[in-house]
């Protein structure tokens, strides 16, 4: 029953994640990353599981989709579109100070 509490707003704040993400709202990357971190703590909080090969392909695709869509909207060209990195067209240089 816990779990389920916890699981329904990290469940609702995901899909306001993807809704923002889709209309690039300037707030859905840390949305996102609120969702990722939320289900890595829930998963922690649920203790051992049992998985077929199946299940576990799947969970893990979806950590490598989830990480893809994060490195997208940090540390590409895409975060100008949620308000980071730089707005004049310019890459940052490593240990460059914006």
């Amino acid at each position: 029953m816990i779990l389920l509490i916890l699981a329904v707003p990290l469940l609702i704040t995901l899909v306001a994640a993807w809704i923002g993400l889709f209309m690039s709202w300037k707030v859905a990357p840390a949305l996102y990353l609120t969702a990722s971190v939320g289900n890595v703590l829930l998963l922690l909080v649920a203790g051992p599981t049992v998985q077929t090969a199946v299940g576990s392909a799947v969970d893990t695709a979806n950590s490598m989709i989830a990480g893809l869509i994060l490195g997208l909207v940090y540390f590409s060209s895409l975060s100008s579109r949620f308000g980071g990195g730089r707005t004049d067209g310019t890459r940052a240089v490593a240990g460059e100070l914006p």
